[in-house]
């Protein structure tokens, strides 16, 4: 058989077939993974947040009739968020009466719970008062709190995002299989035009010859259809098929009319030719045609882009978590649009390529240069197919980085480390944070502290914590963080250092110090961790044995607390002299000051002695010996934002006020996008040192640390696993590294890999297809090269120059206009993978790793594919050759 009929009209059957079983493949499959993906989430986020993110209360006074009031609240949550409302499965709890208040806990169960059913939730809710009310309760004096309506919202806009991968990696997929189809529908009308005018002669009717023509690819079209369904749906582990499985075959199978329409279509355009052959379309008409189609996707793509860059992938409004299904097509439509203009560009440069030819007058160059530019779709095809699937290699390249890096970027904004754990804003106590400290897979705690305060009508989140736990703790570039502890490391750390396991002693003078004063010494480590040990003297002229405990990075002295007993006699104000000495190193008072519930803190003047001496003042029940603050103001970092709400600029100073304390004058040293563990986008990072020491200063403790920031031994879910056994109900532990919400957003990069996947393998098949049968075409050129006295080789070589300008070309295309989207819309996409108000768009980032291995992948195969194109000599076909 000669080469021309390798691709008889059996095979470009099996080719249609086989481009719409892909076609189907993937219409099943990406929209299963991701249905799966999104449910997945929905449990994921309810299990991870335990009682802290996903309850809803409600709060009314106590009725005369508890019972009746306690039916009437349940009978409103079940017709709204029950079984007779969204249907969602909960769990109502009653506490109280509580100062004359009942509360009901309404929390979903996370292992029964549907991204459908947590999706009405906000809804739902909305519908609560005038539920009560219609159950007879009193709603004049309710109250609802809890986060689970907004932990509902941020869920329904990640799986609005996460649904939304399905259907732009279908796009531009589905436009490589309709051009392809579109080709070998018209290869197959050319195949049978034989056939179709023998019939024709023999008094054939149109619906013959176009039912002869397109029922046999008609059956291609429909098995390949069926086997790519229940391929994909096999692949997504859906057999048997359940209800979104037949819903998805359904949506899959729509491509089978579309085809058979695109192979009827030109079929019966061959038969009306051979009816009116003197009514051939003129090129002018066919020309208008093109330009209308094109200048049509041209406003589509600027439209849907628009659109896109406007309102993102996934709306911002806690109101509005629905994406506008037109933005979906923007990448698609963009990078069409882009590769289509480029050809037309491409296209206005034959006549220079022409008449470059001309003066060279090489017939190696006049031969690959006309012939890969004038051969009509044959060369045009592949070029377009070549340029969508290299694009979309990029934008998935894209799409993927970025979408990867931004939701990090989010995380470690609401998080800040690695594992986290967070008491909803209640505060963590002491007994938590040694719990926790003591576990083996427990390196180090860092507790944060977090306040919120108003600074030029802007609510400013400040962030204290200690610059070493910035340094390794902090979830960010470790340039990026340990620049951030250079910045707010005080320039002389308070107090005097205190070897672990250390004995510090206190001894007392002076009339002050009676029989059984009690001595508190206040011990911070490096992460900022603050305890407190005692001890009560024996005698008048006694010393108070104390012992840090173990640190191995040591501890830092900075206030100790003197407690006179109680007498009930007036004292006047007698002194207290303290002198303090740790492994028999007495240390140093100067710099310090004396703190007493009834004055302001001040200096003590310790002349030509080394002790602390303070007169206790009539009433007090003790006084304070305090680490002295630094001089000048604090170095401080802060977010963009910051600047943006305040006007304020790098080396401004302003005032905080810090847990209670007199103001505290700071300057802005650095400017960040985001500050890790922040509450919002206008923050403020501050040394912890500076709250901690201060606040002693007016109250009698530190303030508690809002969470606390871990240290793991091992892997990080490890870590968490062994905290969460330890910490009392309330206690999240969160974090970047034990965030289940990441791998399962990861789903949406994925289906955008199976759809760049089956576009350049649909590229692949009809640039083959396309090439092959449009050999035919170039066997009268063959022909003449061999009678003029060109070897096999030369001519090898030039049909060979020829294919591989076509799809360089077009692979040159698709690297151009692949970049602009990746530039211009791919950031807004990204976006969708953690809606936030805190960050804005960032520039893209590509992964490189799977960009290089795709694409040496696809060159590597449609070089290949090139190859065996050119290496066999197009031949008229034999007497004997089937078309």
């Amino acid at each position: 058989m000669h080469f021309a009929s390798l691709l008889p009209r059996r095979a470009l059957e099996a080719a249609a077939g086989a481009v719409i079983a892909v076609a189907a493949f993937l219409a099943v499959l990406l929209p299963l993974q991701v249905g799966a993906a999104v449910d997945e989430l929905a449990r994921a986020t309810l299990a991870a947040g335990g009682s802290v993110d996903v309850t809803l209360t409600i709060e009314l006074p106590v009725a005369d009739d508890v019972d009746v009031q306690d039916a009437a609240v349940r009978r409103a949550i079940d017709s709204t968020l029950g079984a007779d409302g969204v249907g969602v499965a909960l769990d109502v709890s009653r506490t109280g009466p509580d100062d004359g208040l009942l509360r009901w806990t309404i929390a979903p169960r996370a292992d029964e719970i549907s991204a459908a059913a947590l999706e009405a939730v906000p809804a739902a809710w909305r519908r609560m008062r005038s539920a009560l009310v219609d159950s007879g309760a009193d709603v004049s004096q309710v109250a609802f709190s809890g986060s689970l309506v907004p932990t509902a919202l941020t869920v329904t806009r990640q799986s609005d995002a996460l649904r939304g991968a399905a259907p732009i990696a279908l796009a531009v997929a589905g436009m490589i299989a309709l051009v392809a189809v579109n080709e070998i529908a018209r290869l197959l009308a050319t195949r049978g035009a034989r056939r179709s005018a023998l019939l024709w002669s023999r008094g054939a009717r149109v619906t013959r010859l176009v039912g002869d023509a397109t029922l046999p690819s008609a059956v291609a079209v429909v098995v390949g259809a069926a086997v790519g369904a229940l391929t994909g749906a096999a692949v997504a582990g859906r057999l048997p098929l359940d209800a979104a499985g037949w819903a998805a075959v359904a949506g899959a199978i729509a491509v089978v009319p579309i085809a058979v329409a695109l192979i009827a279509g030109h079929a019966f355009a061959g038969v009306r030719r051979l009816e009116r052959p003197d009514t051939a379309e003129s090129p002018r008409a066919r020309r208008a045609v093109r330009v209308v189609a094109v200048a049509l996707l041209v406003a589509l793509a600027g439209f849907t882009s628009w659109q896109l860059l406007l309102f993102g992938a996934s709306p911002l409004s806690a109101e509005a978590a629905r994406t506008n299904p037109a933005i979906l097509l923007a990448p698609a439509a963009a990078l069409a649009a882009l590769s289509i203009v480029a050809l037309l560009l491409v296209s206005l440069l034959r006549s220079p390529i022409d008449r470059a030819v001309d003066r060279r007058a090489s017939w190696f160059s006049a031969v690959w240069t006309r012939g890969a530019f004038r051969r009509g779709a044959v060369s045009v095809t592949p070029l377009l197919l070549c340029a969508l699937a290299v694009g979309q290699l990029i934008v998935v390249a894209g799409y993927g980085g970025s979408w990867t890096a931004r939701y990090d970027a989010v995380a470690s904004a609401r998080w800040g480390t690695e594992v986290r754990m967070d008491a909803g804003g209640r505060g963590i106590d002491a007994d938590d944070l040694a719990a926790a400290g003591a576990l083996d897979e427990v390196t180090r705690v860092a507790p944060i502290r977090t306040t919120e305060q108003s600074l030029a009508a802007q609510s400013v989140s400040v962030l204290a914590v200690t610059a070493p736990a910035v340094a390794e703790l902090a979830d960010a570039p470790a340039e990026l963080r340990r620049g951030w502890a250079d910045i707010i490391a005080p320039r002389t750390p308070p107090g005097w250092p205190v070897a672990g396991g250390a004995m510090i002693d206190v001894a007392l003078s002076g009339d002050g110090a009676t029989p059984g004063t009690t001595v508190s010494a206040f011990l911070g480590n490096a992460d900022g961790l603050v305890v407190e040990v005692g001890g009560t003297s024996a005698g008048s002229e006694a010393t108070v044995a104390l012992i840090a405990p173990a640190d191995a990075g040591g501890w830092r002295l900075f206030a100790i607390d003197i407690s006179p007993p109680a007498t009930g006699d007036e004292r006047g104000a007698p002194t207290v002299e303290v002198e303090v000495s740790a492994n028999g190193e007495r240390l140093d008072p100067a710099g310090w000051v004396v703190a007493s519930p009834f004055s302001e803190p001040y200096p003590i003047d310790t002349g030509r002695d080394a002790r602390l001496e303070a007169a206790i003042l009539d009433g007090a029940p003790s006084v304070r010996f305090l680490a002295g603050p630094d001089a000048g103001p604090l170095p401080v970092v802060v977010t963009t934002a910051f600047l943006d709400a305040t006007g304020l600029t790098l080396g401004d100073r302003f005032s905080l006020t810090l847990w209670g304390l007199d103001t505290t004058a700071v300057e802005i040293a650095a400017v960040t996008p985001a500050i890790p563990g922040a509450d919002n986008a206008v923050a403020v990072m501050i040394d912890a040192w500076a709250p901690v020491v201060g606040s002693l200063a007016w109250s009698d403790d530190a303030p508690s640390p809002t969470a606390a920031w871990i240290g793991p031994a091992g892997a990080p879910a490890s870590t968490a696993a062994a905290l969460r056994r330890v910490v009392p109900e309330g206690v999240r532990i969160d974090g970047t590294a034990v965030d289940p919400a990441r791998d399962i957003l990861a789903a949406a990069p994925v289906a955008m890999w199976w759809g760049a996947g089956a576009a350049a393998f649909l590229a692949l098949l009809g640039t083959a297809a396309v090439s092959l049968a449009g050999r035919a075409a170039e066997t009268a050129e063959a022909d003449a090269l061999r009678r003029i006295g060109l070897d096999q080789r030369r001519r090898r070589a030039a049909r060979a120059a020829e294919r591989f300008a076509v799809v360089a070309v077009g692979v040159v295309v698709g690297l151009m206009a692949g970049a602009v989207v990746v530039a211009l819309l791919v950031p807004s996409l990204a976006r969708g993978a953690a809606p936030s108000e805190a960050l804005g768009l960032a520039a893209p980032v590509v992964d490189t790793i799977a960009l290089a291995w795709s694409a040496v992948s696809f060159l590597g195969a449609l070089a290949l594919v090139v190859a065996v194109v050119a290496w066999r000599e197009p031949r008229a076909p034999g007497p004997g050759s089937r078309s």
